[in-house]
């Protein structure tokens, strides 16, 4: 099978951070590629991966490529043309088609599959154009698997007759012999947690021992050293009648002394202070007068400045002055600012006044607010004459039911008439002739009620006449303004109207509003005027005030004669203040001199023999050297007084328990005594306790016999779960087998990778489900529940399944090189160096560019190895 390598490259121009003009040379096997410029890595990769496809735009250069024993060389151009960046060459220097490299690699897949960085392993999913779906066997091969895997379980737990075989027998054979252990170690099993239990008491009283005797050791050891400190302080007593006795009688002016010499060199310290502040002074002084000199032309001598008299009140009264100029101006900016919001106020007033009146083509609001009044009147007449009409027309229905009601009683009269004449014939009786006064007057009341319901009639008809006239007034007074009404009838006319009436109403109003609004804006426009002048008038007063004042005096400007002013009163006070200095000072040395000659009147008189100099601190080191020699008593005293700091703070350290018995106690070494008895008593009962617990240490297994034993129960469940779906799924699959004819390269390369990239902990991959698991599928995962470096671990697997099985599927093409850009940065170390021993199997077939900017680890890991002699390293 042929194989397409890169053999070297050099870029010639680019506009990246890339060094240019160097050739690099490359192996056929792993390439280590090490800088810590990524810029540069990240620009080389790109280089290589898009050069080749005419996709690089800016850099140039060349790529020298073989496929076995033939040579090519691509010359790569920065061009703005794709046509234009990459020429093709062969061992001959004979130009040939570009497209050739087509033939060889395939873009997409070279990208999709030879080409690794944490970004394309984070990104890769599962969906029909990623690699999960090219390495996908859609053929079905898995149901093939499942179908001889199916076969093997039941073939392996049961055999003829579905009799159980050996793995079933041993696991019941397992819980019997599991349970019998279980049983007998549950008789020491009291036995075993009393023993533990008296352990754990007798370490608890040691520990108690020990905090006893430690407080013990460190009572006696303060006792002895206070009986040390004792003697030594009766040893000083002698020593101090016996040496310098004089001095030692002198010692409240030799403390006194020693306090002086603080002072001393205190005093020094202020006088060097204040001597420089009085340079300081010195020279602000100077910087003022040149001031004076430069700006304001006044000359004049130390004691003119001392003699100077400053009159505050003009200066404070030209300051209030200038103060209130500034006030009153702010103020007439103010009021000029409020003129000109109050000018857009009415600007925008007369704007909306303008856009109404428009609305009623140039009506004068005098003729607007009559044609309100007409129309809310004729509008209220209205509402009259139609609830008129309202009530007479309620009154003709009660009439007319009233009609009807006679109609019947007519009908019934009838009847009854035409009953009695035919009775009255028949028997000549007279005395049903009521029944005749009643029809008539039945008669005479219809007739009454026909007249009335036409008198009704009429009076509608002439409130509806007199309705129709109002209406038309109205019509032809606002026809000029609001002709679309015209056109309306009906109540659909009055709704309108009524609706006009509103409008006018809230426009007129809105109109009266405005106008008084515009009116009192002006007012405020005409008062804040007002105010600016008497504001402008007040500002020239005072500014004549100003110029009284000054009666010529420095300069005619008010702010230059403060400023004049005030630099004379800062030069007289920093005089001043120099020469309380230099009095400061004088006393300080006075005091210093009166401290000296204390200190020498003390030598003499003590007869103190001492090399006595200028220096008064050299001096008192020298008598404190006199004092302390061969005061051997004194250093014994300072070290006890150590010892007793130290196991003060060696109390405070170990937060000693304090014990009042021992506190007490006046034979401490007896109780030491009696506490390493009980110590040794204690140590040879917890050695036999121990002695016990190991003999009885088989019952601390109870527990894990006890999981053990869960586990076997377990494991014969599922067992029994698997030999049942194996049985199921058995069924069902193979009525498919038929369809599963092909094996599945990319997948079961991606699984051989993906085992030794784990170090063995997964060996196969699940597509469909997506998910991985070990060997024998007892530890399963999804991928969304891998971490990070174990998923990168996983895509990484999947891409080098595709890659490795590439040639396969097209034995025309080569075995392309595998470019991967540190990768691995999430992977611990053993999976790391997993990692690049499966990368130098794959060299075998395939070149490796591996980019990284982690060098000194990638070359650790690759001597641990020891195949550091067979990677190509190159320095960028």
């Amino acid at each position: 099978m042929s194989k397409l390598v890169i053999d070297k490259l050099s870029i010639e121009k680019s506009d990246k951070d890339i060094s240019t003009g160097i050739v690099y040379e490359l192996s056929d096997g792993i390439n280590l590629i090490c800088g810590n410029n990524e810029a540069g890595k990240s620009s080389l990769m790109k280089f290589i991966k898009e050069g080749l496809f005419r996709l690089a735009k800016t850099d140039s250069g060349k790529i020298y490529f073989s496929v076995d024993t033939h040579k090519y060389r691509a010359d790569i151009k920065n061009s703005s043309k794709k046509q234009d960046r990459l020429k093709l060459f062969d061992c001959n220097n004979n130009e040939i088609n570009p497209d050739f490299i087509e033939q060889l690699i395939n873009q997409k897949y070279f990208i999709q599959g030879f080409t690794i960085n944490l970004d394309d392993l984070m990104t890769l999913k599962y969906d029909n154009n990623s690699l999960v779906n090219v390495i996908k066997d859609p053929s079905g091969d898995k149901l093939n698997n499942l179908i001889q895997n199916y076969k093997k379980t039941i073939d392996y737990y049961i055999g003829e007759k579905n009799k159980p075989k050996k793995p079933i027998s041993d696991i019941t054979n397992k819980l019997t012999e599991i349970n019998s252990q279980i049983a007998s170690i549950s008789q020491k099993e009291e036995k075993y947690n009393n023993t533990v239990l008296q352990i754990k008491e007798l370490k608890d009283e040691l520990k108690e021992l020990d905090n006893r005797e430690k407080f013990a050791e460190y009572i006696l050891g303060k006792r002895e050293n206070y009986e040390k400190i004792d003697v030594i302080n009766s040893q000083i007593k002698i020593q101090n009648s016996q040496f310098n006795s004089k001095l030692y009688d002198n010692r409240q002016e030799y403390a006194q002394i020693a306090q002086n010499i603080g002072v001393h060199i205190s005093n020094q310290n202020n006088i060097k202070s204040l001597e420089e502040k009085i340079e300081n002074i010195n020279t602000k002084i100077n910087d003022l007068i040149l001031k004076l000199k430069e700006n304001f032309g006044i000359y004049a001598q130390e004691q003119d400045f001392l003699n100077f008299e400053t009159d505050y009140g003009k200066i404070n009264e030209i300051k209030n002055l200038y103060n209130e100029i500034n006030e009153k101006n702010s103020d007439i900016n103010a009021y000029r600012k409020t003129n000109e919001d109050i000018e857009e106020t009415i600007l925008k007033l007369e704007n909306d006044l303008n856009s109404l009146k428009l609305n009623y083509k140039g009506l004068e609001n005098d003729n607007l607010t009559r044609l309100f009044s007409m129309l809310d009147d004729r509008l209220k007449q209205i509402k009259s004459i139609d609830f008129d009409i309202e009530e007479l027309q309620k009154h003709k229905n009660s009439k007319q039911t009233f009609v009807i009601i006679n109609q019947i009683a007519l009908w019934l009269f009838a009847i009854g008439f035409a009953s009695a004449c035919f009775y009255f014939f028949h028997i000549n009786q007279i005395k049903y002739a009521y029944v005749f006064v009643a029809l008539f007057a039945a008669i005479l009341a219809f007739i009454g009620f026909i007249f009335n319901k036409n008198q009704i009639k009429d009076t509608i008809l002439r409130k509806e006449e007199n309705k129709n006239t109002i209406i038309a007034e109205i019509k032809e007074n606002i026809k000029t303004y609001f002709p679309e009404i015209i056109n309306k009838n009906g109540s659909f006319l009055i709704l309108t109207l009524e609706e006009t009436a509103q409008n006018l109403k809230k426009d007129v109003d809105r109109i009266v509003q405005l106008s008084n609004d515009k009116n009192f804006n002006y007012s405020k426009i005409t008062s804040n005027n007002k105010k600016i002048a008497d504001l402008q008038k007040k500002i020239i007063e005072n500014t004549q005030l100003i110029e009284s004042l000054l009666k010529n005096e420095l300069t005619q400007n008010g702010k230059t004669y403060i400023e004049s002013v005030n630099i004379i009163s800062s030069i007289k006070d920093e005089i001043i203040n120099s020469k309380n200095i230099a009095e400061e000072i004088r006393q300080l040395k006075l005091k210093n001199n009166e401290i000296f000659d204390k200190f020498n009147a003390f030598i003499t008189n003590n007869e103190i023999n001492i090399n006595l100099s200028s220096d008064l601190e050299e001096n008192f080191s020298e008598l404190r050297k006199y004092t302390d020699n061969n005061n051997d008593i004194k250093k014994e005293l300072d070290r006890l007084f150590a010892v007793l700091e130290n196991l003060k703070q060696e109390t405070k350290d170990n937060n000693f328990i304090r014990f009042k018995d021992i506190e007490e106690s006046n034979d401490i070494k007896s109780i030491l005594n009696e506490l390493e008895a009980q110590k040794s008593d204690k140590l040879n009962i917890l050695h036999n306790c121990e002695v016990i617990k190991s003999r009885l240490e088989e019952v601390e297994s109870l527990s894990t016999l006890k999981n053990e034993k869960n586990v076997v129960l377990n494991k014969y469940r599922n067992i029994v779960k698997e030999i049942i779906t194996a049985k199921a799924v058995l069924n069902i699959t193979s009525l498919a087998k038929k369809n599963f004819d092909r094996t599945q390269p990319d997948l079961i390369n991606a699984q051989k990778y993906l085992k030794i990239l784990t170090n063995g902990k997964y060996s196969k991959i699940n597509l469909e489900l997506e998910e991985i698991m070990d060997e024998n599928e007892t530890i399963i995962k999804k991928w969304n529940e891998l971490s990070r470096g174990t998923k990168e671990q996983l895509y990484l697997a999947l891409r080098l399944g595709y890659a490795s099985n590439y040639t396969q599927k097209d034995s025309k093409r080569p075995h392309l090189p595998l470019i991967i850009d540190d990768a691995f940065v999430n992977f611990d170390p053993e999976r790391t160096k997993s990692t690049l021993a499966c990368l130098y199997e794959f060299s075998e077939t395939n070149q490796i560019l591996f980019f990284t900017c982690h060098t000194q680890s990638v070359r650790g890991y690759f001597k641990d190895l020891g195949i550091t002699e067979k990677v190509n390293c190159i320095e960028l």
